[in-house]
């Protein structure tokens, strides 16, 4: 990851909000249509689902830094070890191609290394991300016996931090805090058909939310750096189709 400008950070948030919002809104015009055009000898389908998955988070190397007017300025990333993430979400079939849903979802991956000033020092602790996202999808039939889907979404986010390196007195940081924050997720993966009323699903879920600045200290001194967060997830699941 890399540092992000103010007006970088609100157009890529933007960006993605725009296309949850169109996706969800297009959907939502469309739906008398697609209730007009149904035919009452044709089969029903299945309107709303839940679906449960699980899998593993890959938190990229995080930047840290400082521009709270106090000096020394400071500068590093945060590493973290591999996580798990896993969640759930209540949807509804709007469109035979459209589909959204309210997902809450967690994550979580252990501190590996935190660098202060080019100094690697080993870390402990972890971080944490709770989110409640809308999001809108389009599945694409193949009639392959699968079906790739691509999505995106907003929502709420809760990220906690509490991590601490080892490195010596000037240079050991140390994040115990809790933000609010806006999140946002695109992703893409398939569904497996089990029956009339079941899938397998596979994917992958890419997550970001704005910088937070967090409470921390470094070496003795109160300061309250810069942190970006984002994710790289791989998920499996299932999903239960019902009226």
């Amino acid at each position: 990851s890399h540092p992000l400008s103010l007006h970088n950070i609100w157009v890529r948030s933007s960006s993605i909000a725009t296309v949850a919002v169109a996706l969800i809104g297009t959907a939502i015009v469309a739906m008398p249509a697609a209730a007009q055009d149904a035919k009452p000898t044709d089969e029903k389908k299945p309107l709303f689902y839940l679906e449960y998955n699980a899998g593993v988070t890959f938190v990229p190397d995080q930047n840290v830094t400082t521009d709270d007017n106090l000096l020394p300025s400071y500068g590093g990333t945060s590493e973290t070890e591999p996580g798990y993430a896993f969640g759930g979400a209540f949807g509804v079939s709007i469109l035979d191609s459209f589909r959204a849903e309210l997902r809450a979802s967690y994550r979580q991956a252990a501190a590996k290394q935190i660098d202060i000033q080019g100094e690697p020092a080993d870390a402990k602790g972890k971080t944490n991300l709770f989110s409640l996202m809308l999001n809108g999808y389009f599945d694409l039939e193949t009639g392959l016996g699968f079906v790739p889907y691509i999505g995106a979404g907003v929502g709420y986010g809760r990220l906690v931090i509490d991590s601490q390196n080892e490195g010596n007195l000037n240079n050991q940081l140390t994040v115990d805090d809790r933000k609010n924050t806006l999140v946002w997720n695109a992703m893409a993966g398939i569904s497996i058909p089990l029956s009339k009323v079941a899938d397998l699903t596979a994917g992958y879920r890419y997550v970001g939310t704005m910088d937070i600045r967090p409470r921390a200290t470094v070496g003795q001194v109160r300061r309250n750096p810069t942190y970006e967060y984002d994710s790289h997830e791989g998920l499996f699941g299932v999903r239960f189709r019902f009226f």
